[in-house]
């Protein structure tokens, strides 16, 4: 029993000594293979895991691109399926056409004509590819043909020298006549055409003059030279009528018109170039001006007749020109006198300019006022117009120092604003409307106080010389 019993525990203490080395080395290849393999994984496992974390944070983001790159393909999707249906109705009626063409083929092939076309012989295929290339040939046919340039703008510098000629006219010759004793049983109309008849005069031999020299001069072609002469003659006559009657009834702004004309009808007249290739404002302005029908004119008789258009040409001349100018000379210059004196005597108050002679220019009702007021009270005139002239002199100063300072200010500022803003045309119109109003406020303002100087000129004479002055005023 004892043998058995140390047997038992020799064995017990073999396998317990075994079990004691098995878990030795058991934990020798846990620490040394399996853990360092755990820690590992364990490492690639928390990478992998930021990396899926970064990768589903980007998720919603690539899933918005995704889904807006499916709407456009959806939107591409159907345009090209409205593109191949269109296309699918084109080929149809391409189709059908090719299907109308092939019958006329058909139809030409089998008749006799182009069996006839295919046994011919001995064609010249030079020829017919010729023909086939230009199968029309254009013969050109040159209507009032000018010779040279020069020629063709004859009529543009010969009425520009007409024109020229008639503003030479009122700088070297007197318009006004001189109103002494003699003068004194003629009327404004009269003296009008008293002088006016002198400057039509030389007008009508310097348009003789200037054309002659063109039909004479060597190499110009002029087909009718009569006709031009008479038409210089017309010209010259109609342009002398219109400057005369501008400078006489505006005085130095006359002269000045008649200078801004000839600018205007240069491009305007469609002398050098056609009118269709200049701006707007000049075609609109075209039928207007004088130079247009001068020289159509002139052009008729350079090149050969056409119609009526010389005729006509020159009637509207004649017919437009002249009674507008006489309705300026006659009608409108009687009621611009006082403000023509007004200038007059501005101007010759300067010493820089040579001006009419100007007297007290008081119309006759307001001088027959004055003296039927003197009549009753010579002292009482006096009073009365000097009271007024003395109220309006409290405010004149003022009233032109502030129309100088508008007239330099407001015009300015649209001048400003048309350059920066959109609407340049409107501030155009105000720069030219302020302008233009504040000049006349100036006119008006200077108008009244010379004819209240004037007023208190005549209440100063005496009953005697105050009838004396109306007297020779109704003369």
């Amino acid at each position: 029993a004892l043998d058995t019993t140390s047997q038992t525990r020799q064995d017990i203490s073999s396998l317990t000594q075994q079990s004691i080395d098995g878990l030795h080395s058991f934990r020798t290849t846990l620490d040394e293979n399996l853990l360092p393999q755990l820690n590992a994984t364990l490492d690639t496992f928390s990478s992998l895991t930021g990396e899926l974390t970064g990768i589903l944070n980007g998720v919603p983001a690539t899933s918005e691109q995704l889904k807006g790159i499916l709407t456009q393909l959806d939107s591409g999707l159907t345009d090209t399926a409205n593109a191949l249906n269109g296309t699918k109705d084109a080929l149809s009626t391409v189709s059908d056409r090719l299907g109308t063409v092939q019958t006329d083929l058909n139809a030409i092939t089998s008749s006799a004509t182009f069996q006839t076309l295919l046994s011919l012989e001995g064609m010249n295929a030079d020829k017919i590819s010729e023909f086939m290339s230009s199968p029309v040939e254009i013969e050109t046919e040159t209507f009032y043909s000018v010779k040279n340039y020069g020629s063709s703008m004859t009529p543009f510098y010969t009425n520009l020298a007409i024109w020229v000629g008639g503003i030479v006219l009122i700088a070297i010759l007197k318009m006004e006549v001189d109103h002494d004793e003699t003068m004194r049983s003629y009327g404004s109309v009269s003296l009008y055409f008293g002088r006016w008849l002198l400057f039509v005069t030389v007008g009508m031999i310097q348009g003789f003059i200037v054309c002659l020299g063109d039909v004479l001069l060597p190499g110009i072609q002029c087909v009718h030279p009569a006709q031009f002469i008479l038409t210089g003659v017309i010209c010259s006559f109609v342009y002398v009528n219109i400057i005369y009657a501008l400078s006489l009834t505006f005085k130095h702004i006359g002269k000045a018109l008649c200078v801004i004309l000839v600018i205007l009808q240069i491009p305007g007249s469609s002398g050098t170039y056609p009118v269709e290739m200049t701006p707007v404002f000049f075609q609109k302005l075209h039928p207007l001006l004088p130079f247009t029908y001068g020289v159509g004119a002139m052009r008729e008789c350079i090149a050969g007749f056409y119609g009526t258009t010389f005729r006509k040409d020159l009637m509207i001349l004649l017919l437009a020109y002249v009674p507008l100018s006489l309705l300026i000379g006659l009608g409108l210059r009687p009621l611009l006198a006082g403000l023509n004196h007004l200038f007059d005597k501005k101007l010759a108050e300067t010493e820089f300019m040579m001006c009419e002679p100007h007297e007290i220019s008081v119309n006759r009702s307001t001088q027959l006022a004055l003296l039927l007021k003197a009549s009753l009270s010579q002292e009482e005139l006096k009073l009365t117009t000097a009271a007024k002239a003395q109220a309006f002199e409290k405010n004149y100063r003022r009233m032109v120092r502030y129309g100088f300072l508008a007239i330099a200010l407001i015009p300015l500022i649209f001048l400003i604003l048309m350059f920066s803003l959109e609407s340049k045309i409107i501030f155009l119109v105000l720069w030219i409307i302020s302008i233009i109003a504040i000049a006349l406020f100036l006119i008006i303002v200077e108008f009244i106080h010379s004819k209240l100087e004037e007023q208190q000129q005549l209440a100063g004479m005496t009953f005697d010389e105050m009838l004396e002055t109306f007297r020779k005023k109704e003369d």
